[in-house]
């Protein structure tokens, strides 16, 4: 919600506009945050008072989409789970996912 093809900006006026358009159309606070270039991979959590289930790695697969097009943009999201991820790296998801869960 809120992640159009404008969403990355280059310069502070950029930014100002961007978050002004979203501040308006949502009526609540921007969140800002640092565009990071490379894999994106995700992990879910579910649960409550502590009975935590830490779900599967996925990784967000942005090899369809098309030029000049945001990649969150459907139809073109497609997620891979996959238990192939070095055990560091499930480890260095899995911990903080539920760390910030719980927080």
């Amino acid at each position: 919600m809120g992640i159009e093809n404008d969403s990355i900006v280059t310069s502070r006026e950029q930014l100002r506009g961007q978050v002004q358009r979203v501040m308006h159309k949502y009526r609540q606070p921007a969140l800002v945050e640092s565009y990071v270039e490379g894999r994106e991979l995700t992990c879910g959590v579910i649960g409550n008072n502590g009975d935590l289930r830490v779900l599967p790695i996925l990784e967000v697969d942005f090899t369809d989409t098309p030029p000049n097009w945001f990649p969150f943009t459907p139809p073109f999201i497609k997620t891979i789970s996959t238990t192939s991820f070095a055990i560091n790296v499930r480890r260095r998801c899995r911990h903080p996912s539920r760390k910030r869960f719980s927080a």
